[in-house]
């Protein structure tokens, strides 16, 4: 991105959260979660709402550009969304493989029936503890409305492999753009991506082979 546009401000915060920074604020984040309870929705609302907290500037900081809080944005872009409306899960390549393109529409029709309890529900719920608002430009109504117009086949590519396939129509736009490294990563939600599911997984179950995402948790300990 600073590469693209070297005349705008970029900054990355890297922000570093203890298993004991994760134990102080679950029982405040699984109250803005309920009714959400399975391990997956825990994991995604804890890596949201760290991440959307901004971190805290402390100082053993040494970036002369580190923000105060008066600086913080107060509206988040937020990518959700893209995955359930573009073919971005293993499980739509799963669906394409097993089924055609009438098992990966109905993978998709299910994941989209989810938008208001997921995206607009559970992660807009967290996101706004912070006092910020999230928007979702994938969810627009006008981009949503566009690209369900569209035949499956213009939207992902199954016969190519992860990272070029999946989400395929906005890995071409990426590339156009000149987000060269972007529009190759293969996905990865953010629960494995931020390896709270790493660390959740191994201090709750003992190891992540044990977990299951949709298993029903008590509070941390």
């Amino acid at each position: 991105l600073q590469a693209q546009y070297p005349d705008k401000k970029i900054i990355f915060h890297d922000i570093v959260v203890s298993w004991e920074d994760i134990g102080s604020k679950e029982p405040h984040i699984r109250t803005i979660l309920q009714p959400k309870t399975t391990l997956m929705d825990v994991n995604i609302a804890t890596a949201l709402w760290f991440a959307s907290g901004g971190g805290e500037t402390n100082e053993s900081s040494t970036s002369s550009e580190a923000t105060t809080s008066s600086e913080r944005p107060r509206i988040l872009l937020l990518g959700m969304g893209a995955d359930e409306l573009l073919g971005g899960y293993g499980r739509h390549r799963t669906a394409f493989d097993k089924g055609g393109w009438d098992s990966l529409q109905k993978e998709l029709q299910l994941d989209q029936a989810r938008f208001w309890e997921r995206n607009l529900g559970r992660d807009d719920r967290i996101v706004a503890d912070h006092s910020r608002e999230a928007r979702f430009p994938f969810l627009d109504y006008h981009v949503t409305q566009f690209l369900q117009s569209l035949p499956l086949s213009s939207i992902c590519d199954f016969t190519l492999p992860p990272g070029q396939g999946d989400k395929r129509i906005l890995r071409l736009v990426a590339t156009r753009l000149q987000i060269q490294h972007a529009s190759g990563l293969v996905k990865r939600a953010i629960q494995f991506g931020s390896r709270i599911s790493h660390l959740s997984d191994a201090k709750r179950f003992g190891s992540r082979r044990k977990a299951k995402g949709d298993a029903t948790i008590q509070a941390h300990k």
